[in-house]
């Protein structure tokens, strides 16, 4: 007699061990698509732009639409060897970065909390830790070209994370906001106070009751106070820097993206993701550092050296500047870690002037100080305005360093070297212009503090993926006893 088909259910089949590869690969190929999206997204939300309008991607010197088979991720980039098909405008390959980043953290993501069979299986609320990381890439690239994280981003997310929180005490009590924070340690915990704190901090891979029953407000609990206690936290330390060192040592988007953090792993969570980016930060804050000592002086683009024989264009008559602009940007050129320059006391040689086109510098407010052979170092108002980067670096095909000047200076010089004159009344300078863009975003834009969201975001994620080794090793770094 023939034997009849045993029907598997659908979950079973994918997360088996033959099918589980495949699904794996397609998880791989989902976030380089969702990776070219966020891509969009970090150039669009800085700038109030909408995220369907236009709904194409378009180059950003020729405004070409950009065809989808010019839009597949980094394979497009490779077939096109960098350079738009329309204008042969250069693609930073930062674009490709992001959808390679994000695919490699969702194949991570979805391995470490979706396992094959017969261990493992589906975790449904690991599809918001998919959202989650998507979040902060969005996060740590704005912040890495403005200095600022779109409030929506932190906002939305927490509520997200809550919501998902309240589906997991029904639905998923493998998830790691059911056992990452005080419950349910506090009710199932057993032995001294030093046993129920390491409960609280490692969950159900250190306790006895890891298959126990979790009672279905037990992981919205852990989420509420992770959302409050781990924002308050941070703006804490940001208080206490503050009026330590007398300046600004923590940003509202800081605090509010800890409440989304903390709402997603956990309070007791949210201080080993503090602990992987303040060591992350000081790591590569070090490493610039030690890169900042051992330049030389003697670069072909050191202000005011100018190659043997070159022309340059004789300083304009200097005038008064207003103080206070003028410590304004001075202030901000230090709190970037960039160089002042007083444009009226440099030399400005003619070929660096050649080299840039006039619309691109009078339109972005930007004086050539000297052109090399791979880079190219500019005076500006703002260096941070992610247009200004993209089209001057495609109109020079060099490399960027930039220095900061008044608003007032540059705007002079640039009319004075690209307009033949000196600068006319033309409404706000492109200084105020760009600040009233940020200020749609109600979140307040620092300078005087380097960029933290990157690390926040590293810890966050480092979390997530690698949760209990990461806690296990750190227990052990801070209590060997462990």
């Amino acid at each position: 007699m023939p034997t009849e088909a045993v029907e598997q259910p659908l979950l079973e089949v994918l997360f088996s061990a033959p099918v589980y590869g495949v699904v794996a690969a397609f998880v791989f190929v989902f976030g380089l698509l969702i990776g070219s999206f966020l891509n969009v997204a970090i150039y669009r939300l800085p700038l109030g732009m909408s995220l369907n309008r236009p709904r194409r991607s378009f180059c950003y010197r020729c405004g070409t639409p950009i065809r989808w088979y010019d839009n597949i991720p980094v394979v497009s980039l490779l077939l096109l060897r960098g350079r738009d098909r329309a204008c042969g405008a250069p693609i930073s390959p930062r674009y490709a970065f992001v959808e390679l980043l994000t695919g490699i953290l969702f194949l991570a993501l979805w391995v470490a909390h979706n396992p094959p069979l017969p261990d493992g299986g589906f975790s449904p609320t690991s599809l918001w830790l998919l959202v989650f990381i998507a979040f902060l890439i969005i996060g740590t690239f704005t912040d890495l070209d403005h200095w600022i994280i779109p409030p929506s981003i932190p906002r939305i997310g927490t509520v997200a994370a809550l919501v998902v929180a309240l589906f997991a005490g029904f639905f998923d009590h493998g998830a790691l906001i059911a056992h990452s924070g005080p419950f349910p340690a506090l009710r199932l915990g057993e032995g001294d106070w030093l046993d129920t704190f390491v409960a609280i901090l490692m969950g159900p891979s250190w306790a006895e009751w890891r298959m126990a029953e979790i009672v279905w407000w037990e992981p919205l609990a852990n989420a509420t106070i992770g959302a409050v206690g781990a924002p308050l936290g941070i703006w804490l330390i940001g208080w206490a820097g503050k009026h330590l060192f007398r300046k600004d040592a923590m940003g509202l988007g800081d605090v509010e993206l800890f409440a989304m953090i903390g709402a997603t792993v956990g309070l007791m969570n949210s201080v080993f993701v503090l602990v992987v980016a303040s060591f992350v930060g000081s790591l590569v804050g070090g490493i610039q550092m030690l890169r900042n000592r051992l330049r030389t002086d003697e670069s072909p683009l050191a202000l005011g050296v100018l190659p043997e024989g070159e022309p340059e264009l004789a300083p304009a008559a200097a005038e008064p500047d207003d103080p206070e602009e003028a410590e304004h940007a001075r202030a901000f050129a230090e709190g970037l870690e960039m160089e002042f320059v007083d444009l009226d006391a440099l030399a400005i040689p003619a070929e660096a002037v050649a080299a840039l086109p006039a619309d691109v510098a009078l339109r972005h407010g930007v004086v050539p100080l000297a052109v090399g052979e791979t880079s190219a170092r500019l005076a500006v108002e703002d260096p941070l305005k992610a247009s200004l980067v993209q089209e001057v670096r495609a109109a020079l095909g060099r490399d960027l360093e930039f220095a900061i000047a008044s608003p007032s200076q540059v705007q002079r010089h640039c009319q004075r070297l690209y307009a033949g004159g000196e600068a006319a009344s033309a409404g706000p300078s492109l200084w105020k212009r760009y600040y009233a863009v940020a200020s749609l975003l109600p979140v307040p834009r620092p300078t005087h503090h380097l960029p933290f969201i990157p690390w926040i975001a590293t810890g966050a994620v480092a979390v997530v993926i690698l949760q209990e080794p990461l806690i296990r090793f750190l227990m052990f770094l801070f209590y060997p006893a462990f």
